[in-house]
């Protein structure tokens, strides 16, 4: 005979399961299922955690929310309990009120935010004791760099045998103490690769004891202001290379006059007339790649500044758009309340009508009875109407602060950007007008150069130099001197 699997257990009858108490056994199905479920959850029905306060009459909606906060606080993995969340209904519920919908969606919000608090001080409190234990291990190793510990014993082997080595090394005996501890302690607050660079100029110092004044070290507040996501750029001179080459003028080779003009006249004139013919054709290529990234950036700028335009009246629209979502908001929160209210009240003329019956004959009882029910059913519907507007309303106010603040983000970076461009074409004019004047200062005549501090060198004052060489020039060909527009345009 072939041996029959275990049989599955037959599903318990209606009569098996949890009797529930009445009068509360009068409501529907559904509401009796949620009284049960409650109380599987917990091991107490509503009446037993809030005495005096669990109407008769129980909303499906109502028990819902009531449920799942039970349920969540039942829960050992949160830091919420079903004592506390009694204790907060029975702090709520005033006295000679009864439970409301406006309770049970209210204490669903309230374990929520307990349970979201008390998780935060959690890791917090984590997060700190490991960031002291983590300063505690570093303080620990400080303090054995200097003295041997004495706990451990392996570590206090190793620790006392390199202190014996050092102290019998040949290299201590004879060299002096190193002069530079305030200087490695504070490089070693810095990136390793800001760090290897340091020593390694240390090192070239101090094998170079008159060092050239190419190889002396920078300040070090230069590397330190670097950010540190970009380490590579520390340890270069430029931090902010140009796009584009340009050739470098030595000035000082050109023209020295500051020292002794009267001696260095001859030798300054005859460098000066030996860069023209080699340099002229280079000064015009970066002249006119001046102008061509000039003209570039202001392009760019202007597109800037039209995207700045439509980002501010996007911006207008959305708080045109928040406005009204705040003002139908505020509507909506004023006509949950009121369906609230309403069904509060509808739900104590059931209690009154229900504690009075017995003064009514019964036909009298059972029309009041439903026509008092059907009344509380319509304010229930309208409650639940009202609370999934107000959700609607809420939910598009929040996008809407959403679209708002990303919209003021792109504003602040393209107002931030814009300034940066701005300087950057201020920078580039100058150096525009520079090589103009380097232009106009190689095609001047000698004579005039003679006189002229190379620090002193200004679009103004090359077209006034050129204007008096003109004027001059006129002079000796007979045609008389021009007015002062004419050579300026």
């Amino acid at each position: 005979m072939a041996a029959q699997g275990p049989r599955v257990p037959p599903r318990p009858s209606t009569s098996e399961r949890t009797p529930i108490p009445e009068p509360y056994n009068r409501n529907s199905r559904s509401v009796c299922k949620q009284l049960r479920q409650i109380h599987k959850a917990c091991g107490q029905w509503p009446w037993d955690l809030l005495p005096g306060s669990v109407p008769d009459e129980l909303d499906e909606e109502m028990l819902k929310q009531l449920g799942a906060a039970v349920k969540f606080a039942s829960d050992d993995q949160h830091d919420v309990t079903v004592f506390e969340v009694a204790e907060w209904l029975k702090g709520q519920i005033k006295d000679g009120e009864l439970l409301t919908s406006k309770h049970c969606f209210d204490v669903m919000d309230w374990v929520m935010y307990i349970h979201d608090e008390r998780t935060d001080y959690k890791e917090n409190y984590t997060n700190n004791s490991k960031a002291t234990q983590v300063d505690r291990v570093k303080h620990d190793e400080r303090q054995s760099g200097r003295k041997p510990a004495t706990s451990d014993e392996h570590g206090s082997g190793r620790r006392s045998s390199r202190i014996r080595k050092r102290q019998h090394s040949n290299d201590e005996v004879t060299r002096p103490p190193s002069p530079r501890p305030a200087t490695q302690s504070r490089q070693k607050k810095r990136s390793p690769r800001t760090r290897s660079s340091t020593a390694k100029t240390a090192a070239e110092a101090e094998a170079q004891p008159e060092p050239e004044p190419k190889y002396e070290p920078k300040p070090k507040a230069k590397p330190e202001a670097e950010p540190e996501s970009e380490p590579e750029s520390a340890s270069e001179p430029d931090s902010e290379p140009e796009p584009e080459p340009e050739p470098q003028h030595n000035h000082d080779m050109e023209m020295d006059v500051d020292s002794d003009p009267n001696d260095n006249a001859g030798t300054n004139i005859t460098t000066h007339r030996s860069l023209i013919g080699t340099s002229y054709k280079t000064l015009d290529e970066a002249i006119a790649a001046s102008s061509h990234r000039l003209e570039v950036a202001h392009l760019n700028l202007k597109e800037y500044e039209e995207g700045l335009e439509i980002e501010k009246e996007a911006l207008d629209a959305i708080n045109a758009s928040l406005s009204d979502a705040s003002q139908a908001h505020e509507a909506a929160i004023q006509n949950w309340r009121n369906a609230v209210l309403k069904a509060d009240t509808k739900q104590n003329e059931l209690k009154q009508i229900q504690d009075f019956a017995h003064s009514f004959s019964p036909d009298t009882q059972a029309a009041f009875t439903q026509e008092i029910r059907r009344l509380h059913d319509q304010a229930l519907e309208e409650e639940k109407q009202a609370s999934n507007e107000l959700r609607t309303r809420r939910r598009d106010f929040c996008i809407l602060e959403e679209k708002k603040d990303a919209k003021e983000g792109n504003i602040k970076k393209l107002s931030a950007r814009i300034r940066r461009y701005q300087d950057d074409i201020d920078a580039e004019e100058v150096k525009h007008q520079r090589l103009i004047a380097e232009h106009y200062l190689e095609v001047l005549s000698n004579d005039i150069i003679q006189g002229f501090d190379i620090a002193d060198i200004s679009y103004a004052r090359i077209l006034e130099i050129k204007l008096e060489r003109d004027q001059r020039i006129w002079k000796w060909t007979g045609q008389g001197d021009a007015p002062l527009e004419d050579w300026l345009g």
